[in-house]
């Protein structure tokens, strides 16, 4: 009986075994999988951090002047870059590399052209109208982390045309010298040789021959 008893307990201490052996492989794979991952969130943290930069800084260009990104080629890949304490599209087309934490990371934007429901005015996929006051930008920003994993991050905005520069003129006799609303070959709007300003209060017309 005392043998019985004892083979009985060797049994249960050998199971026991067994089970703390599966536990602690389980969690060392589980540590491991943990410590891979640290890695490649703090490469995807500094990606989205880049990303969101770029983002801020397009938003600041085209809020200091639309001319700024209203000239650039549509899905070309662009980058910006400071200068003169001022952040400023590149002047040329093309890609951006950024050494953070010993990993590279490209980023770029790229702007799409926007067209509008002619009944909703909303924006749609195809059709509709060109709304040349606003623009669809993707920013874009990759790199391979430190265990050779390849990834990317990217955030799209709307940008808009909210702020004009306005110049009202009453008549020929104010405003700047040299003024141009319009410019042509040899003549400006800043005269009014063959217009005719007189006829009716508020209208331009331009004379025939």
């Amino acid at each position: 009986m005392g043998n019985k008893k004892n083979g009985q307990v060797l049994v249960e201490i050998l199971i026991a075994s067994l089970i703390l052996v599966l536990v602690s492989l389980s969690v060392a794979s589980i540590s491991s999988i943990s410590l891979r991952a640290v890695p490649q969130t703090r490469a995807a943290g500094a990606g989205a951090f880049l990303a969101k930069e770029e983002l801020e800084a397009l938003r600041a260009i085209a809020r200091e002047d639309w001319h700024n990104i209203s000239g650039l080629a549509t899905s070309t890949a662009y980058f910006t870059t400071t200068s003169a304490g001022k952040w400023i599209v590149y002047g040329s087309a093309g890609t951006a590399t950024t050494p953070l934490n010993n990993i590279t990371y490209t980023h770029s934007f790229s702007l799409s052209p926007i067209y509008r429901s002619t009944s909703t005015g909303d924006i749609v996929t195809s059709g509709g109208y060109y709304d040349p006051s606003t623009l669809k930008a993707i920013i874009t920003v990759s790199w391979t982390d430190l265990e050779g994993t390849s990834d990317s991050s990217s955030q799209t905005i709307y940008l808009s045309r909210f702020l004009n520069n306005v110049y009202t003129q009453t008549d020929w006799s104010t405003g700047p010298v040299g003024e141009q609303v319009v410019t042509g070959t040899t003549s400006t709007f800043a005269t009014s040789s063959s217009i005719d300003y007189t006829s009716s209060t508020g209208a331009i017309i331009l004379q025939t021959n």
